[in-house]
């Protein structure tokens, strides 16, 4: 089971507004909850009900365009790079 820290990194809400990103807080979910988020989650994706989004798929030799893109938040969901 993974291990988490209830270290919460400071945001500096004006560079998130000035970058277009929405920050939404919410309680602090407790060990005991995350734990239960994260088996939740890992039984989803076990039993393929939860799958997710592959925005592109580019070939391998255009790595570099996708990593442009990527970085350019150009991009929805995973992108993959197939051989």
């Amino acid at each position: 089971m993974p291990a988490w820290s209830e270290a919460v990194a400071p945001i500096d809400r004006e560079a998130a507004r000035e970058r277009n990103i929405t920050v939404v807080s919410s309680p602090t979910p407790t060990p005991a909850e995350n734990r239960a988020r994260i088996e939740a989650a890992l039984a989803a994706a076990s039993n393929g009900s939860l799958r997710p989004l592959i925005g592109a798929r580019l070939p391998l030799a255009e790595a570099a365009a996708a990593h442009h893109a990527i970085e350019a938040r150009e991009t929805i969901g995973k992108t993959l790079l197939a051989p």
